[in-house]
């Protein structure tokens, strides 16, 4: 399991960090742990931080649960990329991934487009 928290500089405003854990929930901790760290490097506030540990922790859980389907022997990737002023996280997992989803909100159809690869 590779809990390294240092940051690579990839390009002049850009900088990546990446967390791999087993796929079980009891490393959810590494998890908060790692975003933690994030938002104080980056000086995220307490609302914004607490925003970004529940999404990104249901992700991983979701991840562990759905993806890997809870498989100690798989492992999940948690990466941050740093830009000037924004920050994303990618979380991706084991699993066999899935296509568009597509549902309606207020009579209005809406496609949330992932990107997803499948082993």
């Amino acid at each position: 399991m590779n809990t390294s928290t240092a940051f690579s500089q990839t390009e002049k405003f850009m900088a990546t960090q990446k967390l791999k854990i087993n796929s079980a929930t009891e490393n959810i901790f590494l998890v908060e742990r790692f975003i933690e760290e994030v938002c104080e490097k980056f000086h995220i506030t307490e609302e914004h931080y607490g925003n970004i540990l529940i999404a990104i922790t249901e992700a991983v859980n979701n991840a562990i649960q759905h993806g890997n389907k809870s498989n100690p022997n798989k492992s999940i990737e948690i990466t941050l990329t740093a830009e000037k002023n924004k920050i994303s996280f990618t979380i991706e997992d084991e699993g066999n991934g899935f296509d568009k989803v597509c549902f309606y909100d207020k009579g209005k159809k809406v496609e949330l487009d992932f990107n997803v690869c499948a082993n």
